[in-house]
């Protein structure tokens, strides 16, 4: 399933586009921003946006969208034209057809870093290992859409789990071993099992990067032989 994480803004607007396998892994396709410069009016930079972002879904074809949730601004300025870029990024996704997913900035965080509050560059590093790319993707606005992405790739992969017909009690889903350090830097793998137990709470921790989700627990198991 080809997943499309869009950071909007109307100078730069960020867009990711993911693949996330039937065994739960993600791999980057596609990541860049649209740029619309500033003497342009705002009419036109609204028109380039919409066609940069339709060029993009019409290319790689997502099933899935996420677009990043638009708070209180102090610079009502800022608010206004973030909300245009929104609603012309929200108009190309139905257009489309795309199902769209709308998140909050910790809600990403949660899922990409296990922490709400963690800095901008403890995302980036873990945008760079959850995705096995060789250097944090540039610039700040392609990393941030991918960090939506990845958010919307697995929150839909557990409600498809949740939704499974094979789904029990205690069900254990195994991950692609891979190597990286948690925010604490403490070095673990990938290698692990998502326990699921009904609607057990958190009880804190950094290995919850696959699920925004309060209601399953990421338990650390070594590789099997």
């Amino acid at each position: 399933m080809i997943v499309l994480g869009i950071d909007p803004g109307t100078a730069l607007t960020g867009y990711g586009f993911i693949d996330l396998s039937t065994r739960g892994t993600l791999t980057a396709i596609d990541y860049g921003v649209v740029e619309t410069p500033a003497n342009m009016s705002m009419e036109i930079r609204l028109l380039k946006l919409y066609e940069g972002i339709k060029e993009k879904i019409l290319l790689h074809k997502p099933q899935r969208g996420a677009v990043e949730k638009l708070f209180f601004h102090r610079n009502v300025t800022t608010a206004i034209s973030v909300g245009q870029a929104r609603g012309v990024i929200m108009l190309c996704l139905a257009e489309a057809g795309v199902e769209v997913a709308e998140f909050t900035p910790m809600e990403v965080k949660q899922a990409v870093v296990g922490y709400g509050n963690a800095e901008k560059k403890q995302v980036q590093i873990m945008v760079k290992a959850l995705l096995n790319l060789e250097t944090i993707p540039k610039p700040d606005d392609a990393a941030d859409a991918l960090a939506i992405a990845i958010c919307c790739a697995n929150s839909n992969l557990y409600l498809n789990l949740m939704k499974s017909s094979e789904y029990d009690h205690h069900k254990h889903i195994k991950f692609p071993d891979k190597r990286y350090q948690t925010s604490q830097g403490e070095e673990i793998s990938k290698e692990f099992s998502l326990v699921l137990y009904g609607r057990v709470p958190h009880s804190g921790g950094s290995i919850r990067s696959w699920f925004y989700s309060a209601d399953c627990d990421l338990v650390s198991r070594p590789a099997e032989k």
